[in-house]
């Protein structure tokens, strides 16, 4: 609803509006936790500007959270 359009008759429904797009972003937002304690991971591993071929892009050790 563009705001020209709102008056006194039609506030409430403008502001339902508004408040179900607040909620509807904030739940796309919202992101699930991708690790948690105790988790074992390897480490991306910074590759060379001129390295060449192909090579594990991560470390061989593995890690606790």
């Amino acid at each position: 609803m563009q705001l020209a359009v709102v008056t006194r008759e039609n506030a409430c429904i403008a502001r339902e509006n508004v408040a179900c797009w607040k909620n509807e972003t904030l739940k796309k937002r919202a992101r699930k936790v991708k690790y948690h304690i105790r988790d074992f991971v390897h480490i991306n591993r910074a590759k060379g500007a001129f390295e060449k071929g192909y090579e594990v892009k991560w470390s061989e050790e593995m890690f606790q959270i």
